[in-house]
């Protein structure tokens, strides 16, 4: 055979090699979801199921064979905890078969797929997800402030713990009788807001899973917690009734940790946390909040704050009757910016703002005054809530009140503010 012949074979025959290649690799699998959420952290034992999506560049393709391997993973290595090969075209809420998992632990797993070409992909990048917690994995304490929760204000409550070791994995559970917002060293721990979400508190009570050991650093650290009366013991419904599930916030705390040499220990909310009033002087879904700048706690929910005398031991609270479940939906957060698309002042002097559309969310407001430690200005009006975005609801106009506080040494000009944003929510 020519030189010329055999080369040309076989570079005919390495190209169809590297084409085959090529054509089986353009099937994938992709949007891993366990119980329709990614990367749960709090997944329900009693109905567990998987789901993904396929992606191929050839038309009128279909699965037609799944592979499942759903792995441990813990410290001391994976290790392979069920495996199924399974040949049907279902990538919908494929229901978990194999032995009982356990509770408040990891889990990752992944899938590969067959196709009706003929094609199988790669697997997929490992999916993570931790399992719920059940009654006997809490060893948290509900905690409130000392005495009646009689108070308007929001208290804010706060711990300080030490790491002596390199801590491998945290999880902190949270959730609250009221709305919460938590802080780790001077930083929210996340972008979820309205947690734990409205539900029916008397019979259960979202919780929420946070991963924290990107957060958490060794030596001292300080958790810090502001609560807020929200639909438990807010304003709601609409005879107008409030305190409708409560009278009681309270907050249930716990911090699982696994160090480097495998290790654990648990931080919990108990007897040994402080508490006293913040800046929020009152707040309401429906009426929004009133906030006292002149009250702020600078560096409060970090290592280098020092607590005054206003500082109290916060109060042990019986459990009630409620069950605590994993948060079943994706979390609220931050979506899209509005500008205002009117801004007018009424005779009374009120700066009326127009949103153009409904939203749900709150009011971002700047003043010109920049001088001032403190902002000596009071601002009223529905569907406001400057500057802890925490508790409002729903609005399109927003109107706005200025008063210049009697202690206040700035020119009339100086109060006058210079832009307005809607946040929207989701």
């Amino acid at each position: 055979m020519p030189k010329f012949s055999l080369r040309f074979s076989l570079l005919f025959l390495a190209i169809i090699f590297i084409a085959g290649r090529v054509h089986s690799q353009k099937l994938a699998v992709y949007d891993l979801k366990i119980n329709q959420l990614t990367n749960s952290l709090s997944t329900d034992l009693q109905n567990l199921n998987f789901s993904w999506k396929l992606k191929s560049s050839q038309k009128n393709t279909t699965q037609v064979q799944y592979e499942l391997n759903l792995l441990s993973d813990g410290g001391s290595g994976a290790r392979k905890v069920w495996s199924v090969k399974s040949p049907t075209d279902q990538s919908v809420a494929v229901r978990y078969a194999g032995d009982p998992l356990r509770s408040n632990a990891g889990y990752f797993w992944q899938v590969r797929v067959r196709d009706n070409h003929g094609n199988t992909s790669a697997w997929s990048e490992r999916q993570h997800f931790r399992t719920a917690m059940l009654p006997q994995d809490w060893k948290a304490k509900w905690i409130g402030v000392s005495g009646s929760d009689t108070s308007a204000v929001s208290p804010v409550m706060r711990k300080k713990f030490m790491l002596n070791k390199s801590v491998r994995t945290a999880y902190a559970t949270i959730t609250a009788k009221g709305l919460y917002e938590a802080r780790l060293n001077g930083s929210r721990i996340s972008d979820h807001y309205f947690a734990p979400g409205w539900t029916s508190y008397k019979h259960h009570i979202q919780y929420q899973v946070y991963k924290l050991d990107k957060q958490l650093k060794k030596g001292e650290n300080v958790i810090g917690v502001t609560l807020a009366d929200g639909w438990y013991k807010g304003r709601i419904g609409f005879a107008n009734q409030s305190k409708f599930y409560g009278d009681t916030r309270a907050l249930k705390f716990q911090l699982d940790l696994e160090y480097i040499d495998g290790s654990r220990e648990t931080i919990i909310s108990d007897e040994s946390w402080k508490s006293t009033g913040g800046p929020i002087r009152s707040s309401d879904i429906y009426d929004g909040e009133t906030y006292d700048a002149r009250e702020e706690l600078p560096g409060w929910d970090d290592i280098s704050f020092s607590e005054s005398e206003r500082w109290q031991p916060v109060q042990v609270l019986q459990p009630g009757s409620e069950r605590l479940v994993g948060m079943s939906g994706p979390p609220v957060r931050k979506h899209e910016t509005f500008k205002p698309l009117k801004i007018f002042r009424t005779p009374a002097g009120e700066h009326v703002i127009d949103f153009g559309q409904n939203l749900v969310g709150w009011v971002v407001l700047q003043r010109r005054t920049t001088r001032l430690s403190n902002p000596l200005l009071r601002i009223t009006g529905r569907g406001v809530s400057a500057p802890r975005p925490n508790t409002n609801y729903e609005y399109r106009y927003t109107t706005i009140a200025i008063q210049q506080h009697a202690s206040a040494k700035v020119r009339a000009s100086e109060l006058i503010l210079k832009a307005f944003l809607g946040q929207h929510i989701l």
